[in-house]
């Protein structure tokens, strides 16, 4: 909770003080307290999706608290898939075996393991691992936890000249397993930088951009309810942390 708090803080609040076209702040406060008493849950997505400005067009009421999305998806979906969502490598796997396509995962690097090999299953040393990512022909790789959301604990690494860098800081093994696992995480998943369209490469080129489309399966239909743009916020390089 403190996390998500925390995220609510950096995240939406910059965007809501810097608004130029804010409702009365009386206005708000109607709105606010209407969809507390509908939803009986804090409002906050009132903030998240700008139903604050005057330019929104919306039914405010119509904006549900993300929390209840969440658990009503947590109580339409088995307990025992979860790990299907929240694991990226099983993830991948299945769909993978659905034909989707996907980002690859080459290596998973695990706290106590070291670095595993996904597809001959080995495990191998670190300048093994550095040689091995310049066979893939890409220059950035992004480094996940494997269990993460939100972009939280994603690293962005440079493959030169046969050695790994972030920002132009050159990591040996040793800092590069100091910086990973400087956090919680246990365990890391590694795949390439993506090459995006140029239309959403132009929008932000330091970050990756998405659009992303919300769909709801509804009476064995499939229920397209509208698309979002994504990008960075001109220091990140992926677009979970825009604002």
């Amino acid at each position: 909770m403190l996390q998500r708090i925390k995220r609510f803080l950096s995240e939406e609040i910059p965007p809501y003080l810097r608004a130029k076209d804010k409702k009365a702040y009386f206005q708000q406060y109607k709105d606010l307290r209407a969809l507390w008493s509908y939803y009986q849950y804090p409002p906050y997505q009132y903030i998240k999706h700008g139903c604050y400005r005057k330019s929104f067009e919306g039914e405010v009421l119509d904006y549900l608290p993300p929390e209840l999305v969440a658990r009503y998806q947590r109580d339409v979906n088995p307990g025992y898939s979860r790990v299907n969502v929240d694991d990226k490598t099983i993830f991948n796997q299945l769909m993978a075996a659905a034909s989707v396509t996907i980002v690859p995962i080459y290596f998973v690097i695990d706290r106590h393991n070291g670095i595993l090999h996904l597809d001959s299953n080995r495990t191998i040393q670190f300048d093994r691992f550095v040689s091995e990512l310049s066979q893939f022909n890409n220059k950035y790789f992004f480094f996940k936890p494997y269990n993460g959301g939100s972009g939280e604990g994603i690293f962005k690494f440079e493959l030169k000249d046969g050695e790994l860098l972030i920002e132009d800081k050159v990591y040996d093994e040793v800092a590069f397993f100091g910086i990973l696992f400087s956090d919680r995480f246990e365990k890391f998943i590694v795949q390439p930088a993506i090459e995006q369209h140029q239309i959403l490469h132009a929008l932000c080129p330091s970050s990756i951009n998405t659009v992303r489309i919300d769909t709801l399966v509804l009476n064995n239909g499939i229920v397209s309810n509208g698309a979002l743009l994504r990008i960075g916020n001109g220091k990140s390089y992926i677009d979970n942390v825009s604002t």
